[in-house]
């Protein structure tokens, strides 16, 4: 008898010594209730109630959002304002240095300061010209996919503008090189008589001949290079028609695509017919 109770003791000491574990699910109290309430246990995370929605913020937020971009929108109208406005000042101030140019002319005092002046600004205005063409590329480009991020009629619009900048900028360097010096029938000496008892002549160099025969060798050479220019221009256009007459003979384009083709070579005729005349 003192056996088994020592054996009983001993079996109740160890089990209280290492209690078997109970898994979570099978605990048997989770997930009862007791008078109504859940029982929790450690584990165990509180419920989320889901947030009000407060209308009357987000309306308010519509509103301020809506106001935002009335207000971007009138700064961005500003802002092309002002760009028009610098634009049309440059056009009027460059206007106005092409007009003088023309009338200049290099005396023996000013040696060939005019002409390096008149070099300068056409250097300029071909500069100008190479930007401008830049962004037209950019811009039909942007004309020719599908859904262009600006509106289609802008963007032709655009192209026009920078058309008519261009050869704007061509008109103003062919002015100039107009008035570049010519050659002028001066003799290359002059001769005086001389008074006196002995009489007779004396020869000396005109300097007028000289001051020309600078002027003109200079401006020679800048004509040509204006001339080169020009019919590289009307090279480059002829050789983008051929590409174009290539496109279009394509079967299966789009006939929005062959339109705006079409409109591109059509300029670009007109601007040969300009640069040949």
């Amino acid at each position: 008898m003192d056996f088994i109770n020592k054996t009983t003791s001993k079996s109740t000491e160890q089990h209280h010594e290492h209690p078997t574990p109970i898994h979570p699910r099978l605990h048997p109290h989770r997930g009862r209730t007791f008078a109504g309430c859940r029982i929790r246990h450690a584990g165990d995370k509180p419920a989320e109630t889901a947030p009000e929605i407060d209308i009357e913020a987000r309306r308010q937020s519509i509103v301020n959002l809506e106001q935002h971009i009335v207000e971007r929108e009138a700064r961005l109208a500003e802002i092309s304002e002002d760009i028009i406005r610098l634009d049309n000042r440059i056009e009027e101030r460059v206007g106005k240095i092409v007009d003088k140019l023309k009338t200049l002319k290099d005396s023996k005092d000013s040696k060939l300061r005019v002409a390096q002046t008149k070099e300068q600004v056409i250097a300029g205005l071909r500069e100008a010209i190479q930007a401008y063409d830049i962004t037209r590329r950019r811009l039909k480009e942007e004309l020719a996919k599908a859904n262009p991020a600006v509106p289609k009629d802008t963007l032709t619009s655009d192209v026009k503008v920078f058309d008519e900048k261009i050869e704007k900028r061509v008109d103003q360097i062919m002015a100039i090189t107009n008035s570049l010096a010519t050659h002028k029938d001066y003799a290359k000496y002059i001769r005086t008589r001389r008074s006196g008892r002995w009489g007779g002549t004396s020869t000396r160099k005109n300097p007028d001949y000289y001051h020309n025969r600078k002027q003109t060798t200079r401006s020679n050479q800048d004509r040509k290079a204006i001339g080169d220019a020009i019919m590289d221009s009307i090279e480059d256009l002829q050789r983008k028609n051929r590409d174009l007459e290539t496109k279009l003979k394509t079967g299966n384009l789009p006939e929005v695509q062959r339109s705006l083709l079409r409109e591109e070579r059509d300029t670009n005729d007109e601007l040969i017919a300009r640069r040949e005349s």
